[in-house]
């Protein structure tokens, strides 16, 4: 095994540890492009790796990451902080499960999803048990708004006994 080899699979795993620490879908296409050109320095010149690695990634940002996000049903966009934002638990109802205030807290979506959760008010605090509506998801926080009384009775029949127990 040559040198190179070794240095795109290190660069992949290094890539995939990021990919699982931030979860926006690039550095899972740049480590699986890293990998696919370990392997196409085996029979490339150095040189040839590094644009063959550069001609993947761009193709896996370009083509495959958008069809990823498509199929998952995850609409990304850049928020105003230059994060990605998830947008698929937008509107969700959920019941909160341990105190949600500034400095954190969590709910629960249906049976069984919990999420570590904030105040779509930064300023709010919302009691273990209150209906809230997941206002917006930054990375792996919904920032929640609590549901006024005469809504919690228009929850959606999926929705509906998510706090009983």
């Amino acid at each position: 095994m040559s040198d190179f080899f070794i240095l795109w699979i290190v660069i992949a795993v290094i890539a995939a540890i990021g990919e699982v620490l931030t979860t926006g879908l690039f550095l899972g296409i740049i480590a699986a492009a890293a990998l696919i050109t370990a392997f196409a320095t085996l029979a490339l010149p150095p040189i040839e790796g590094v644009v063959a690695f550069i001609g993947f990634s761009g193709l896996g940002l370009l083509v495959v990451r958008p069809i990823i996000v498509s199929v998952m049903g995850r609409e990304l966009f850049e928020s105003g902080s230059g994060r990605y934002v998830d947008t698929h638990l937008i509107g969700r109802r959920a019941v909160v499960t341990r105190a949600v205030g500034p400095e954190g807290g969590q709910i629960r979506i249906g049976e069984g999803e919990f999420w570590s959760a904030r105040p779509y008010d930064a300023t709010s605090r919302i009691p273990v048990g209150s209906p809230v509506e997941v206002m917006l998801v930054d990375s792996l926080t919904a920032l929640v708004e609590p549901l006024p009384p005469a809504q919690e009775s228009e929850e959606p029949a999926s929705q509906k006994g998510i706090g009983a127990h």
